[in-house]
């Protein structure tokens, strides 16, 4: 009976009688499909930026002015490499949603159209319909596959030229550094794992080049081989991650570090096989 009458007392204090809501709690107004959709619309943005290689501050301030742009009070964003959760607050209401990313490759013209949009819907121009139709059918530019290859054995072949080497180093370079770039092409149309594509078009670059400089063709062949792998070398996210460090994205950093260690990693497994095999010496 005591241990009732202790209850009982407890409950008023705290303004519950019954079945009755405390006194000092209100309830919120009821969720609108407006918020819902703009909420979704801040997750698919910051998830289309994730997806393709931009960096963190970039996802965050992009996903927040996109909420505010459609007249939220407020716009939380919580980022991950794998992840992206949004939390929009309107008139007392809180949605959350979560969006998953996988990697899609690194494309600024998707993060271009992307801040674009963004920037149109602040001045006014474009409704939450139209934004939306506007993600729907954002498609990514990708350039031809022999432009991409030819530039890239260009751009090798450059690098051996900077760096002292004959005119046959740098059709070596050139050559090699082709044939594997449209290798990894091939890898990555066929959805395999980006070590996998990297170590084999190292092991392919160097492959090439090594047999050729065993040929004796050129007087400077070992700038030949380490000019046809420099296409390997994962800058972007090297220089993303140290973006996200210095402006406190710590967790990001880490994992795209990680990342392009690995790239790294693996790419000079790749040269180490392909040089095992013909036995050249450096």
């Amino acid at each position: 009976m005591k241990n009732k009458q202790v209850a009982c007392a407890m409950a008023q204090a705290q303004g519950v009688v019954g079945n009755k809501v405390p006194l000092d709690m209100e309830e919120p107004a009821p969720c609108s499909g407006a918020q819902r959709d703009i909420t979704r619309l801040c997750a698919y943005c910051g998830q289309l930026c994730l997806q393709h290689g931009a960096e963190t501050a970039l996802v965050d301030q992009l996903t927040t002015r996109m909420g505010m742009a459609f007249g939220m009070q407020s716009v939380e964003v919580a980022i991950s490499t794998t992840f992206i959760v949004v939390t929009t607050l309107s008139n007392g209401v809180c949605i959350t949603t979560t969006r998953r990313s996988t990697d899609r490759g690194i494309n600024m013209h998707v993060v271009a159209e992307v801040q674009k949009t963004v920037i149109m819907a602040e001045h006014g121009e474009l409704e939450v319909s139209q934004v939306q139709e506007r993600f729907a059918n954002l498609a990514p530019l990708r350039y031809p596959r022999p432009v991409v290859v030819g530039m890239v054995a260009a751009s090798c072949a450059a690098f051996a030229f900077l760096a002292g080497g004959d005119a046959p180093a740098l059709g070596i370079a050139a050559m090699a550094s082709g044939i594997a770039m449209y290798v990894r092409i091939q890898f990555a149309a066929k959805h395999f794992n980006p070590l996998i594509s990297f170590g084999v078009a190292a092991f392919v670059a160097t492959l090439v080049a090594a047999y050729a400089c065993k040929q004796g063709w050129s007087t400077t062949p070992n700038i030949a081989l380490a000019a046809c792998v420099l296409f390997l070398v994962p800058g972007f996210p090297m220089v993303n991650a140290i973006s996200d460090v210095l402006k406190g994205y710590t967790n990001t950093a880490i994992a795209r570090w990680a990342i392009a260690t690995l790239l790294t990693i693996f790419s000079c497994l790749g040269v180490i096989g392909a040089l095992s095999i013909v036995g050249y010496q450096a």
